[in-house]
């Protein structure tokens, strides 16, 4: 049985990783932005989409099987490995005859198809170190994953800063991404080989492959529907022109960039959401409880700064040539509530044998998103996007929620109580945001926003029919998380 104490430290693990990660993916953006040009960033972007949509195909949703089911079986995880591997690798000749026909389709001109061909080789290390992690995940390694992922990152951010200083062409940059995923590759497999005793190899066992893809086709499915979510920045780049490509990749890549929040803490409780479906319904539900109330408390706070600091956020990182993208930034910030909090229930639907029910909804959605983005961009451009990615979410949210009803133990009145106490707190930050904005220093206007927040929330959760109750108050916001998995 997983201990609390081993969730919440490979929860830490994870999340400490995932924000160095993305600080300084954020950090080698910026420098990409402010040293080059706009159509430049535009393409980087275009390369880094085209990556994150391919990526799903050569991962086949294999990587997430692998951690669920080695979880129930954890001496079969070796076997499972070597016939995950062998799969991959048919995968990604599959991947590669696709990329080639979107290239012709698209008809790009010759840069951009030569950086997709060396996107294929980041593709290709990211999809087997993915693999690697998994294993580590299944035995609670995750803190050799931490060291990877900083590392590689770091790596990323010498060699492709290097490069802008050297002024050299726009290959480098995504040579940057090579190095970066080759390190991760070499230092996974080497930390499998070590710590688990596992020799990686190819293998076509059918009893592990038929299971493993009947079981991974809806998270596959799944996993392209919300990168279907992404594939508005192609659309963008057919419909529209490398300078608007560039401005919306400013606020796409600071919303992205907090991805990370729920992707950590999906990451790190779906091993144990799988195993309290099999042991225990009233652990299920008070793990999923806490993870709904640690997203949401999350999503408000960060939505409103983007919101109201939109103008301030891509001046002062950026400067003022990326002015323009700010409604669009605005759009994305107030996505990102729904986006965190569905994130959390997509995972709750996986690790509960739901997938299929998943998989149905995020493919209503996406077709719904991307029918919005052909539509809007001819009027709003960029903002257009946003605003599909706004509805998609909205609407991957409200079907999810309602299907993740009918496995919890809780009711709705839980999760309405819930989201009234942060709706009210996050009422009451946006006033002292508005207030106080003209008046003092941004920092200052943050930190006395964050404590009315925080503050507003331990009083609401103190409240009962006879008054405050200190003990309830502070035992609720401290230890929700710990009492979950207890």
């Amino acid at each position: 049985m997983v201990s609390a104490g081993q969730v919440i430290k490979n929860t830490t693990f994870l999340t400490t990783a995932f924000i160095g990660r993305k600080l300084l993916t954020f950090a080698y953006f910026i420098l990409i932005a402010r040293y080059t040009s706009v159509e430049t960033t535009g393409i980087y972007f275009l390369m880094v989409s085209f990556a994150t949509l391919f990526t799903s195909l050569l991962d086949f949703g294999l990587s997430t099987t692998l951690i669920r089911e080695a979880s129930k079986d954890i001496n079969s995880l070796s076997r499972y490995l070597h016939s995950v591997l062998g799969l991959k690798l048919v995968l990604f000749l599959i991947a590669i005859l696709c990329g080639w026909l979107l290239i012709n389709m698209l008809d790009y001109p010759l840069v951009t198809r030569q950086l997709i061909h060396l996107i294929i080789v980041v593709m290709f290390f990211q999809t087997f170190s993915d693999s690697f992690y998994a294993c580590l995940r299944v035995h609670h390694l995750m803190k050799y994953e931490f060291r990877g992922i900083l590392v590689g990152q770091s790596v990323t951010l010498v060699v492709g800063g290097l490069s802008i200083w050297l002024d050299r062409s726009v290959h480098y940059l995504i040579f940057a991404l090579i190095a970066n995923q080759a390190f991760n590759f070499l230092y996974a497999l080497f930390q499998v080989v070590k710590r688990l005793g596992i020799n990686p190899g190819l293998r076509f066992d059918t009893t592990v492959l038929k299971p493993f893809v009947f079981i991974s086709l809806p998270f596959l499915v799944s996993t392209l529907f919300a990168r279907l979510l992404s594939a508005d920045t192609l659309i963008l780049s057919k419909l529209t022109n490398e300078e608007m490509l560039g401005y919306f990749s400013i606020p796409s890549t600071i919303a992205g960039s907090l991805q990370f929040i729920p992707a950590a803490l999906v990451a790190a409780t779906f091993p144990a959401l799988s195993s309290f479906h099999v042991t225990s319904p009233e652990k299920l539900s008070r793990a999923f409880a806490a993870t709904f109330d640690s997203l949401l408390t999350f999503a408000v706070p960060v939505a409103a700064g983007i919101i109201f600091f939109s103008a301030e956020i891509i001046h002062v990182a950026f400067g003022s040539t990326y002015d323009p993208a700010t409604r669009c930034l605005q759009v994305l910030g107030a996505s990102l509530i729904p986006m965190f909090v569905g994130h959390g229930i997509g995972g709750l639907l996986d690790a509960c044998n739901k997938q299929v029910v998943n998989m149905t909804l995020m493919g209503i959605s996406a077709a719904i998103h991307v029918a919005l983005t052909i539509i809007l961009i001819p009027y709003f451009g960029g903002t257009g996007v946003a605003l599909a990615v706004l509805a998609g979410h909205t609407i991957i949210l409200l079907s999810t929620f309602a299907a993740a009803l009918k496995i919890l133990e809780i009711g709705p009145n839980y999760f309405l109580a819930t989201s009234a106490r942060v709706g009210f707190a996050g009422l009451l930050m946006t006033l002292c945001l508005v207030s106080l904005k003209d008046h003092l220093h941004l920092l200052m206007v943050l930190l006395l926003a964050v404590a009315v927040y925080l503050i507003t929330l331990v009083i609401l959760r103190g409240l009962t029919r006879g008054g405050f109750d200190k003990h309830k108050a502070y035992g609720e916001w401290l230890n929700l998380f710990k009492r979950a998995f207890e």
